[in-house]
């Protein structure tokens, strides 16, 4: 996997965040997307390889106050 793309339907709000971080079997990987303020999208660049049949999981934490949003993530991949 080498990207993860987060969208927002509403932008968090002033001094606020939510951010996407990519799971494999339930550990957390260190590839993630954080959107802040008045933004609607962020990028998240990196590599993880994910083994054949393992499980993946977005986490997705939004900072106390942020306002309500829905979250689309999308996750870039390509088979080695």
């Amino acid at each position: 996997i080498f990207g993860l793309d987060l969208k927002l339907s509403t932008a968090p709000g002033t001094g606020q965040s939510v951010t996407a971080t990519l799971m494999v079997e339930g550990v957390t990987q260190p590839l993630t997307a954080t959107i802040s303020e008045g933004n609607f999208a962020a990028k998240g660049v990196g590599a993880v390889v994910v083994p054949a049949g393992a499980g993946l999981n977005i986490q997705i934490v939004t900072s106390n106050g942020a306002a309500p949003t829905i979250p689309r993530v999308l996750v870039e991949a390509m088979k080695l």
